[in-house]
């Protein structure tokens, strides 16, 4: 346990220690008005303290809030995100830090995306210009502009085989129609069938030369025509329809059937085919000679009319003719050398003419080839010269690797944060406690926490109202992070048993911006920490009434009540005190001190630090309100009054040097409350308050002043 502050120093301290008879308690509640080093005396003796053992002890200050409590204002949610403790603030300011550091890519990686868009419609529409009237199609669109440009640098050498000047690459200016026009001229030349089936010649050699005058069968067109009736007749029929004859379908049906299978039939039938073949033949060989000039001129097939080919058709087509005409006729010869002379040397002329076709196809399309290639070529050297093409190029590989360093950093910080979110605290059971307590002081915010974040949000009680940071008060602030500090000291849910391992409590300024309920509710909280099994308490306070609500009542031997102070060189020390004053009378002493001082016992500094003028017109403003119940009388429109309870109280009018004194007086607590100026004003004003309270109420003043 502290005892002793010995060769103090830190700011307004200089030195100090304290006398013997001064020695802490086991409780210490310590006054001191802002500016006198109140403050300064709470972290040096912090600072004491966790020199030997700093697990041991718990601290809470103004500026505490900063430390143990974190809001933002939440765009998921109606609610503003809360974070609790020392730990965790510390971790969710490295999130917010790590956050901040995280560059969103989105936009960059669209405007990248389109820069290559418009890359390669560049590249495209030179493509385009250059090409002229060929077909050369453009780059695939799943391919990258590097694979493009890839495949233009091979376009390029595959030029360069065919032309080996570059000059002659750039300058190439293609036929872009000629040869197209050439190869589809080439393409459409038909080539007529020159190939008949190979008849067997000694049949027709043995047709030719058979009377078949042993075979008694109708003609073959009665044949014919029997047959084809019957087609429109079934065999329920009797009647024929052409006559209206008796029909006895099946008889003639089994005469057709033999008749058919007759030698003679079946011999026509194959002069007939036979000589099909050798007409159509005919016409084709006539359709090749009318096109003979193309087929020599285009095709490049030797020119080679043979007149015997033509003579020969003529006189095979002749002698079937006559065969056909009269089966019985057995004086005609088949030409059969001519026969197989013609038929292999026009399916030579065919096969010359489809391979000539083919060869000068080609000829052409390699023509056209070339053309291609160069022309590409000469379309890649165009792309791969230009300079804005490769400065932007080059200009969009830089930020798409700056862009990817981004988001691998990206990665890095997210895994950070990630790994900081699991070493954060889970405040479950704070939160039920805090949610108690709004609830039970009227306090409309509500504490949740959110299943998919793992994070808490303070909410307005109303679902339909949203809550903002600005929403909260500094009060609502301070109060949230006194609780949590509070919670924090207990080891169970209840708030009964104090953690082990603390042993020293330090709590300065605890109750700041609070309205009543609030106020009330932490003293009671403190005053239930004096009574909770620490080894040491130290609390400071910069207001009279909380000391005095803090202090009233306390009983036991354990405890010692401070005020600090400051000289008149503006050094802190500190005075214990024997009796706990109420407000108004340690106010009251204090201006009745200062009036029995002159100029010649104060210095200026010492008016500026008790800013005594605001103390002054307190104590008048609340004698004024034993006596009127009104305490907004003390100023300068309210002098009237004044003197009026003046003579009510003393039976004697206020003499014109007093009422003439006393608006003096109401002029300089009204104006010197906020700036004060000279010292003999203060204690001036301070004599004359003295005085007045005297002549009308001498009981009071006695009792006050001692």
């Amino acid at each position: 346990m502290l005892e002793l502050i010995t060769d103090f120093s830190k700011k307004s301290f200089k030195n100090y220690s304290m006398k013997e008879e001064l020695k802490f308690n086991a409780i210490n509640i310590i006054y001191g008005v802002n500016g006198r080093g109140k403050t300064s005396l709470a972290r040096g003796i912090k600072e004491i303290i966790e020199e030997n053992n700093p697990d041991s002890l718990r601290y809470f200050y103004t500026d505490y809030i900063h430390e143990l409590l974190l809001l933002e204002d939440s765009n998921k949610f109606k609610g503003v995100k809360a974070t609790f403790g020392t730990k965790n603030v510390e971790i969710e300011n490295k999130i917010i830090k790590l956050k901040n550091e995280v560059v969103d890519m989105t936009d960059t990686k669209k405007l990248l995306v389109e820069k290559r868009r418009k890359l390669r419609e560049l590249i495209n529409e030179i493509h385009k210009s250059r090409k002229g009237n060929l077909k050369i199609p453009l780059k695939s669109s799943n391919k990258s502009i590097e694979e493009v440009i890839a495949i233009y640098e091979k376009n390029l050498k595959d030029a360069k085989k065919i032309e080996h000047n570059i000059e002659s690459i750039r300058n190439f200016v293609a036929n872009d129609e000629t040869l197209y026009n050439k190869y589809n001229s080439i393409y459409e030349v038909m080539i007529p069938s020159l190939k008949i089936e190979t008849y067997d010649v000694d049949r027709l050699t043995k047709i030719l030369q058979n009377n078949y005058t042993d075979i008694k069968i109708p003609s073959f067109e009665v044949i014919d025509w029997l047959r084809n009736g019957l087609q429109v007749h079934n065999v329920e029929e009797s009647i024929w329809k052409f006559c209206g004859n008796n029909l006895n379908y099946k008889l003639i049906k089994e005469n057709i059937e033999i008749y058919l299978l007759n030698e003679k039939k079946k011999d026509f039938d194959y002069l007939k085919d036979v000589e099909k073949s050798i007409e159509q033949l005919s016409d084709n060989y006539e359709q090749y000679l009318s096109n003979i000039d193309i087929f020599v001129n285009e095709l490049g097939v030797q020119k080679s009319v043979e007149e015997s080919l033509g003579d020969s058709i003529d006189e095979i087509k002749r002698i079937l003719k006559q065969k056909l005409g009269n089966m019985e006729n057995d004086n005609l010869k088949f030409p059969s050398d001519d026969y197989i002379t013609l038929i292999s040397r026009l399916s030579e002329i065919e096969e010359e003419c489809k391979e000539k076709k083919k060869i000068k196809l080609k000829e052409l399309n390699k023509k056209t080839e070339n053309i291609n290639v160069i022309v590409t070529g000469s379309i890649s050297l165009e792309i791969l010269e230009n300079q804005s093409i490769r400065e932007e190029l080059s200009s969009i590989q830089y930020e798409e690797n700056e862009c990817k360093k981004q988001e691998q950093l990206n990665e890095e910080i997210n895994a950070k944060i990630s790994k900081l979110h699991e070493n954060q605290s889970d405040y479950n059971d704070f939160k039920i406690y805090l949610n108690g307590v709004f609830e039970s002081i009227n306090l409309h915010i509500r504490l949740k926490s959110d299943e998919t974040t793992q994070n808490y949000y303070l909410y307005h009680d109303l679902e339909n109202i949203s809550l903002n940071i600005k929403d909260i008060s500094e009060g609502e602030k301070n109060l949230i992070a006194f609780l949590f500090f509070y919670f924090e000291l207990f080891e169970d849910e209840k708030q009964e048993t104090i953690k082990s391992n603390i042993k020293t409590l330090i709590i300065d300024d605890p109750i700041n911006s609070f309205d009543e309920a609030n106020r009330f509710y932490v003293l009671e909280l403190i005053k239930k920490v004096l009574k909770s099994k620490f080894n040491q308490i130290f609390i400071f306070t910069h207001s009279w009434n909380d000391f005095c609500d803090i202090t009233y009542r306390l009983k036991g031997e354990d405890h010692n009540f401070y005020e600090v102070y400051k000289d008149h060189q503006g050094t802190s020390f500190l005075e214990k005190f024997k009796k706990v004053k109420t407000p108004y009378k340690k106010l009251f002493q204090e201006i009745y001190e200062l009036s029995r001082k002159s100029q010649k016992d104060i210095v200026e500094e010492d008016c500026y630090y008790y800013h005594s003028i605001n103390s002054i017109r307190r104590v008048f403003e609340e004698f004024l309100s034993f006596k009127l119940k009104n305490s907004d009388l003390a100023r300068k429109s309210n002098q009237p009054e004044i003197e009026e309870v003046y003579r009510k109280m003393t039976g004697n009018e206020m003499s014109n040097n007093k009422k003439i004194k006393l608006g003096s007086f109401l002029t300089i607590i009204n104006v010197l409350s906020h700036k004060p100026y000279r010292a003999i004003d203060v204690i001036g004003s301070a004599k004359f308050l003295m005085r007045y309270i005297e002549d009308v109420d001498k009981a009071h003043y006695d009792a006050m002043k001692d």
